[in-house]
């Protein structure tokens, strides 16, 4: 997949923006959503923000946007270190 910077991921992983189109499906739960373990955590993360609007009517599908590529950038990068490590022991 091609990352916003123009080179692609080594795993090709989806970059943030991706991650959350394919997430978006889970908003109904009627919907089956096909996702990597740093999109379901990040999820985890945006989706309290993106149902407190019954609550807040405030807060936004954008405010429940900018709650998710921190945490999916954080669970994608340790992924890589693990894989990196794993790599350069296997040497």
């Amino acid at each position: 997949m091609e990352e916003k910077s123009g080179q692609t991921a080594p795993d090709d992983c989806p970059d943030a923006d991706e991650a959350w189109v394919i997430a978006l499906p889970a908003r109904d739960e009627r919907e089956t959503a096909v996702w990597t373990s740093a999109i379901a955590q990040a999820w985890a993360i945006a989706r309290p923000v993106l149902e407190a609007d019954k609550i807040l009517p405030a807060l936004t599908l954008r405010d429940a946007r900018k709650s998710f590529p921190p945490p999916f950038a954080r669970h994608v990068c340790k992924s890589h270190t693990r894989y990196r490590m794993g790599a350069a022991r296997a040497r």
